[in-house]
């Protein structure tokens, strides 16, 4: 199926003429938003269309150019307005500004899942994984640093790292074996924060294995040797400056590829850890809540409800 195609049936299954959605709350991809019926739609169809390939991609296809063009014009004013900004003082129940907030839109089992990650000004989602997964992340307002790690192979537990700065507007996305893991912090630029909204290709599903692992950098020194060291751009940049000025080529050592202090390089060579409790070790807290018509909070629905707003609100 061309990607014209999977446009063309998603445009037609989101018009009212069409599969009727905008006006009955029992379809599948009903949503009150057009342009979020229009999105689960797409998503649908794209889900379909890679459910039918012989191995799952790990760099950008035809198959989801519709999607990525999709959420590359999706205005953040076809889901909020500026009287909702900021969303994380919105959101209900409400919690500590350190907690990243979830409002969830919709899932399929073993298909897709779609919702919104809200920050709070600094907020940010440690490093954590989509094992057989790909992501679209679509930037709706705000200034995120997005860090992703690569392995190295034939090296367990090693990683290249890199690191962008995403804007309002922007696209990005993850792969199975392409920038799998990753972590999200706001840079604090504004008093809104930030939020992304996010496509999963398949949900997380511990049964199917896709668990979620979070981990953390390793401060300790990752030494490097000849047949497999990476180094950044600048790096190779001034290796070749130095031997131009020297005249002569420089002799192979081994190389502290990381110390904490150069750990906020791009390039740079990490060691992850696996971390078991993200909310103890990390102190990270990711918590579901509704406004309007995103989210909900079966979550809430407990006898510990109070305990645990008492202890976010610390």
């Amino acid at each position: 199926i061309s990607s014209n195609d999977l446009l063309t049936q998603s445009q037609h299954s989101s018009s009212s003429d069409g599969g009727h959605h905008a006006q009955n709350p029992d379809h599948p991809c009903y949503h009150p938003l057009p342009a979020i019926s229009s999105l689960i739609a797409l998503t649908s169809n794209i889900s379909l269309a890679l459910a039918k390939l012989n191995s799952p991609l790990n760099s950008p296809s035809s198959i989801l150019y519709p999607l990525f063009s999709y959420l590359e014009k999706l205005p953040l004013t076809s889901l909020f307005n500026d009287d909702d900004l900021p969303l994380y003082h919105r959101i209900s129940p409400r919690l500590s500004e350190t907690a990243v907030r979830y409002l969830h839109i919709t899932e399929c089992p073993q298909q897709y899942s779609i919702g919104i990650f809200v920050f709070s000004p600094g907020a940010r989602i440690p490093i954590h994984d989509h094992p057989n997964m790909m992501v679209l992340s679509k930037l709706l307002y705000g200034s995120l640093e997005a860090t992703s790690y690569d392995t190295v192979e034939g090296k367990e537990g090693i990683y290249s790292r890199t690191k962008k700065v995403l804007n309002e507007g922007d696209v990005s996305a993850l792969f199975p074996l392409v920038r799998n893991i990753h972590s999200f912090r706001d840079l604090g630029e504004g008093s809104n924060g930030s939020a992304v909204l996010d496509i999963i290709l398949p949900p997380y599903d511990t049964n199917a294995g896709r668990d979620c692992t979070f981990f953390r950098e390793c401060r300790q020194e990752v030494i490097l040797d000849d047949q497999w060291m990476i180094q950044n751009d600048r790096e190779k940049k001034s290796d070749k400056a130095t031997t131009k000025k020297n005249g002569r080529k420089k002799k192979g050592k081994k190389k502290v590829a990381t110390k904490h202090t150069k750990s906020n390089e791009s390039g740079a060579i990490m060691k992850l850890i696996k971390v078991d409790s993200p909310e103890i070790e990390l102190d990270f807290h990711c918590v579901s809540g509704v406004y309007k018509s995103f989210g909900e909070d079966d979550d809430w629905q407990d006898e510990n409800v109070e305990k645990k707003e008492s202890d976010l609100m610390r």
